[in-house]
């Protein structure tokens, strides 16, 4: 993954330079303007969750969570070639994810003649939903075979702003038999629901790398007003917290952009 991330760093870095060089030269005229944009963006989609994430208390772990995700930011994009483009996105991204699974636990009752039944099951649904903050800087390098298309490889660099977990606890039985006939209603506390943890997600990272692919469509509004909708899909290298194992949050959406040409190429 080091390596991959050198290289995409060494490609940005040369389109930039290269981007630069629109002067004459002795061994040929100066090449045309380059057309630069700026835009801004709004972009949704599910997300779902890989590994698991460990509870706080003595319980199985989560997993198969899903959710979704919104994005909201700028883009910035210049002409590297005829076919190719460089840029980035800055905005802020939400993820979330909920995961839950349902348990019969083996309770203690007492009947109302004093006799007491042991390990009773009992039916509860367990269920944690995460969410995450982030602030996200993409940059990307684009290929354009057509105008109108083209396909896009970014790197998302995250920094985590927030996190928080909600783990909670449902009764999902409202009456219980006991062996002698006896029924028993049930309630947790004064609803059938109960908070077992809600706050930050202990041990979740700061820093989150993931490869941010995607391809889209380009279409003219005005002179210099242009509409973009892409597809991207969310790939992450890092695990989003250490309360559990290989625990990460992928995700895809549909971006819509909506951009301004600062500078039109002929």
């Amino acid at each position: 993954m080091t390596k991959l991330i050198i290289f995409f760093c060494l490609i940005i870095s040369s389109s930039f330079l290269f981007s630069q060089q629109e002067g004459p030269s002795p061994l040929g005229p100066a090449e045309g303007p380059k057309q630069t944009e700026l835009g801004f963006v709004f972009g949704t989609g599910p997300s779902w969750q890989s590994g698991n994430l460990f509870a706080s208390c003595d319980c199985p772990y989560f997993e198969n969570g899903y959710g979704f995700t919104f994005f909201i930011g700028t883009d910035y994009r210049k002409d590297f070639s005829d076919l190719f483009q460089w840029g980035s996105l800055l905005g802020i991204t939400f993820v979330g994810s909920t995961a839950s699974y349902q348990q019969r636990e083996l309770l203690t009752f007492s009947a109302s003649n004093g006799q007491v039944f042991k390990d009773v099951p009992v039916l509860f649904r367990q269920k944690a939903q995460t969410n995450f903050v982030q602030i996200n800087l993409i940059p990307y390098l684009a290929f354009l075979p057509f105008d109108f298309a083209y396909v896009r490889l970014g790197l998302n660099v995250g920094y985590k702003i927030k996190s928080k977990i909600i783990h909670t606890k449902e009764l999902l039985q409202k009456t219980v038999r006991l062996e002698n006939g006896e029924v028993i209603e049930l309630s947790l506390g004064n609803s059938n629901s109960a908070t077992l943890e809600e706050g930050n997600l202990p041990e979740s990272q700061t820093f989150l790398l993931s490869l941010f692919p995607s391809f889209g469509f380009n279409f003219r509004l005005g002179i210099n007003i242009f509409g973009d909708v892409s597809f991207a899909y969310n790939l992450p290298f890092v695990d989003y917290t250490r309360r559990g194992e290989n625990f990460k949050l992928n995700y895809w959406m549909v971006l819509l952009n909506l951009k301004y040409a600062l500078q039109l190429r002929h």
